[in-house]
């Protein structure tokens, strides 16, 4: 297949690849769209929307006021204004939590930065910031860039992914190590991909990619944070997953990549918006 011009993998492309086969094969390979949105993804449109406003709607008398009550007061009024009433009356309190665990936590950061008078460090050189590389073929979306260049990028969790991924080592039986080793390199990979295009467009290469779980993080953030260390090893490795990608698609080939699994779409928990469609039956043969 010769590949086209604006061709461009985004992480997500990437993870499907070689976690599940069968759902990239239906995308990118059988042009077949979701049937329905999921639930989760619609909650999360709403919280990243709220986050992506919220250092913009700041009254710097305020904040320097009361932080906490003028940052809960902020995300209160844009979850009203951007609420998305198709999402169950029941979830409601899980967007309220999320959304104030977001306001607490800034306060505290606001508070901390106040008191060294260093206040303007608070805010990001730029949030949900979509940049597309000219020397590769990948894309991303990037919730927020902080003024070190590092990144951070906001979960909802809504399908809980952090329970595994802060269960402690000791306590995981096998299925819970299926799962932390894929969440993990879905993070190494979407913070990867973002260090190669924040150092393309700035000429610095972050630190660290900073993912904060809002229904687990806390005043000061020791909980609800994961830290993904940027390395060139890791770029190096996150290439060469790219590069068998992009020779599979122009060989028109089904991916051979590792951990495959005719079920792997229910045996990772992940939900599909293809599982109606697919039932795990007839197309599931292209994996075996």
């Amino acid at each position: 297949m010769e590949l086209k011009e604006d061709f461009r993998v985004y992480p997500t492309r990437l993870i499907q690849f070689r976690w599940f086969p069968r759902k990239w094969l239906i995308t990118k390979h059988m042009n077949v769209e979701p049937e329905t949105e999921i639930l989760g993804a619609r909650m999360g449109t709403v919280i990243h929307t709220v986050c992506e406003k919220f250092f913009s709607e700041i009254n710097p008398e305020l904040a320097k006021e009361n932080p906490e009550s003028h940052f809960v007061e902020v995300v209160k009024v844009l979850r009203q204004n951007n609420w998305d009433y198709k999402i169950p009356n029941e979830k409601i309190p899980i967007a309220d939590e999320i959304l104030k665990n977001f306001a607490v936590n800034s306060a505290y950061t606001y508070s901390q930065l106040l008191a060294r008078k260093m206040e303007d460090k608070f805010y990001p050189k730029a949030v949900e910031l979509e940049l597309k590389s000219k020397l590769l073929p990948i894309g991303a979306r990037i919730d927020r860039i902080n003024q070190s260049f590092n990144c951070v990028d906001y979960k909802s969790d809504f399908f809980n992914p952090a329970e595994i991924l802060f269960k402690p080592v000791a306590e995981q039986d096998d299925e819970d190590k299926a799962k932390f080793k894929y969440y993990m390199e879905a993070l190494t990979i979407q913070a990867i991909f973002a260090a190669i295009l924040i150092e393309e467009e700035y000429g610095i290469l972050p630190k660290t990619f900073i993912y904060a779980y809002l229904r687990h993080l806390n005043k000061d953030g020791s909980k609800g944070i994961i830290e993904v260390e940027i390395t060139r090893e890791k770029i190096d490795r996150v290439k060469a997953w790219l590069n068998e990608m992009i020779e599979d698609v122009k060989a028109d080939r089904f991916p051979h990549c590792t951990e495959k699994n005719p079920r792997a779409c229910y045996y990772y928990n992940s939900p599909c918006e293809f599982r109606t469609f697919c039932d795990s039956v007839s197309l599931c043969i292209f994996s075996i």
